[in-house]
């Protein structure tokens, strides 16, 4: 484990707000699902872009600066070698702000958003529909845009607040929370980004999740496995009894010496 003046980990930490998403992770390894955020770093006439992204998300901070991390994402987590992360293509994020995402080389970034975009929004209007090889070509052009955008996070900003469909009012310091994350490789025909509107209307959402998730789990082997944390004595037994129907008792006995309980 890290030592106490580290600001850095040398693992790599999930955590959720339910014990039943340890026990999917554990059996079927990480999911990527979308998740909105506001890239309040890039402003297209005078509005902050707002897309969804799918990915898997980590923190790279030791232990003893995860209070207000767990506090926000939840109690129960899952540590896993940095190395396994660096293996699977794992990545850490850019923080930046607005003034510093358009100055220097990032400022291309912007004008090529802005022309794509522009370019779609021209054929919407001449009501032109692309076909075949022209309609592959854009989406293939809109995920290396998405791509990119994925990997940029601002310093602070607007956490969207799911449940109510709308982003908090206050802001959150993001760069504290020192993301690593996972992006989906094996994406030909899919879709890198979805507009609020399609993440919001519920059957797109979960049609999409299904679509990017079926070939980009990301595995990981008890070898990998640094830590589970748990919030109650009474849970381990509970996890256990039901990862009994992937691994056997030796592996069982692994898996119980790497839980911890953090009430």
């Amino acid at each position: 484990m890290a030592n106490n003046m580290e600001i850095s980990a040398d693992y790599l930490f999930h955590f959720t707000n339910d014990i039943k998403h340890i026990e999917n992770i554990m059996i079927n390894g990480f999911k990527p699902f979308y998740c909105m955020e506001k890239l309040s770093y890039i402003s297209v006439n005078g509005e902050y872009l707002e897309f969804a992204f799918p990915l898997v998300s980590f923190c790279d901070l030791p232990i003893s600066l995860q209070k207000q991390h767990r506090k926000r994402f939840g109690g129960y987590g899952i540590g896993l070698n940095k190395s396994w992360g660096n293996t699977n293509h794992l990545t850490p994020i850019v923080y930046t702000s607005e003034k510093a995402f358009t100055s220097g080389i990032l400022n291309n970034f912007i004008d090529l958003y802005e022309k794509f975009y522009s370019y779609i929004k021209i054929q919407n209007k001449n009501k032109k529909k692309l076909q075949g090889n022209s309609n592959n070509m854009l989406q293939g052009f809109n995920n290396n845009i998405s791509y990119l955008m994925m990997c940029f996070k601002p310093y602070e900003g607007h956490r969207y607040l799911k449940e109510e469909k709308r982003f908090d009012e206050n802001k959150s310091r993001f760069y504290d929370e020192r993301e690593w994350r996972y992006l989906p490789i094996k994406v030909n025909g899919l879709k890198l980004s979805l507009s609020k509107d399609q993440y919001e209307d519920s059957k797109t959402l979960y049609e999409e999740n299904l679509m990017i998730q079926k070939n980009n789990h990301l595995k990981f082997s008890l070898d990998d496995l640094d830590s589970i944390y748990l919030k109650e004595e009474s849970e381990k037994s509970f996890l256990l009894k039901k990862l009994s129907r992937k691994y056997n008792s030796s592996e069982l006995s692994i898996i119980e010496n790497k839980i911890n309980i953090d009430n």
